[in-house]
């Protein structure tokens, strides 16, 4: 027997395994079920993501900065910590620099 098992009957364990067999996991969809979720437009996909708020790549360079000069105060952190921490910051800091480089300047002609 398993340990905290001992007091489960046959009955308990035989209603535990149909319960798993009833239960797949997942939903389960008819045809018409599936095509409506296939032509979901995906403005309707966008409106359940609203909660979610696009951050900035300056402001995730900025949020890691700090984050990062935090873990350094704190003594709990060790050194592959802190390098995973600054490899973040990092690579926020090339993705802040590559959209600055992209960014278009309007300039009169002469």
């Amino acid at each position: 027997m398993l340990p905290g098992f001992e007091n489960c009957g046959i009955k308990e364990i035989t209603d535990w395994l149909n319960f798993d067999m009833e239960d797949t996991g997942f939903q389960l969809l008819n045809d018409e079920e599936i095509i409506t979720e296939v032509r979901r437009s995906p403005k309707e996909d966008e409106a359940e993501n609203d909660s979610q708020v696009k951050i900035s790549n300056n402001d995730a360079f900025e949020y890691f900065s700090k984050g990062l000069a935090w873990m350094e105060q704190q003594e709990q952190y060790d050194s592959s910590e802190l390098m995973l921490a600054r490899k973040l910051r990092d690579k926020a800091a090339r993705q802040r620099m590559t959209n600055l480089w992209q960014m278009k300047l309007s300039f009169k002609s002469l």
